[in-house]
């Protein structure tokens, strides 16, 4: 069913043969009209979806093999030169298109996240962060690392969301940021979540302390206490804050 139609008579007035064949004639081309518009938006959808899928594709079959390519071929160069200075200034380059690397394989999970509706850990964090950007005034930056949809136990997904949400609002209300990179990794050899949170901002107000003092870097501490973790603030190299937040893999909150 598309819809009701609701027809109404005036007081002391009939419906007759004619009336009823017309409101019958209309509901039909308004159907028609709506399940049309059903239709065409669906194409865009799927359009938008097959150009994201092709784009993803690219991403990672050209754009990145030519940059890990370019990279093993900088590191061999790097083995034939004699000076120091030319070794590390080549070793930079290197340590630059492993971070772009990382930053398109970011975009291609963007890209497939759309497309996909995913809603595990990575996908959730996304959201978050993307909902997070307002408040901010720019897009934060978003690394993820190992298993993450695989590993993390799924009682503690709301506590990890909850701790970035946090994290991120925190860095919105008192920073005074205009950059801000999250990390979200799953080491197995460690079997540990850890969330890291940096910006640029104004710094924490205790040097190197364990986050304490506000309600929402405890509460945050508390959420990872809970996970078998453990929360702290400290000053980032270069100015700005540095959230480390981890939690046991095997934690079930």
């Amino acid at each position: 069913m598309v819809g009701v139609l609701a027809v109404v008579r005036g007081e002391g007035g009939d419906v007759t043969t004619d009336d009823r064949r017309m409101v019958r004639s209309f509901a039909g081309q308004a159907a028609l009209a709506v399940e049309f518009a059903r239709v065409t938006a669906d194409r865009q959808r799927l359009a938008v979806l097959e150009d994201r899928t092709r784009i993803a594709e690219d991403l990672h079959d050209l754009v990145i093999q030519r940059l890990f390519a370019v990279g093993l071929g900088l590191q061999g160069l790097s083995m034939r030169v004699g000076s120091d200075a030319a070794r590390e200034r080549l070793s930079s380059f290197v340590d630059d298109l492993d971070g772009t690397i990382r930053a398109i394989r970011q975009t291609i999970f963007s890209l497939q996240e759309s497309a996909t509706g995913a809603t595990g850990l990575r996908g959730e964090a996304l959201r978050v962060v993307n909902e997070a950007a307002a408040a901010l005034g720019f897009e934060p930056e978003l690394m993820f690392e190992g298993p993450l949809d695989s590993t993390v136990p799924t009682t503690s997904v709301p506590e990890v969301l909850a701790a970035l949400r946090e994290a991120l609002s925190n860095v919105a209300r008192h920073a005074h940021a205009s950059s801000v990179h999250v990390s979200l990794a799953a080491d197995t050899a460690r079997w540990r979540l850890t969330l890291v949170v940096e910006d640029d901002g104004i710094g924490p107000a205790g040097d190197g302390a364990p986050a304490s003092g506000g309600l929402g870097t405890a509460t945050m501490t508390a959420r990872a206490r809970r996970l078998g973790g453990a929360c702290t603030l400290e000053p980032r190299d270069g100015g700005g804050t540095r959230l480390t937040w981890w939690a046991d893999l095997d934690a079930h909150g």
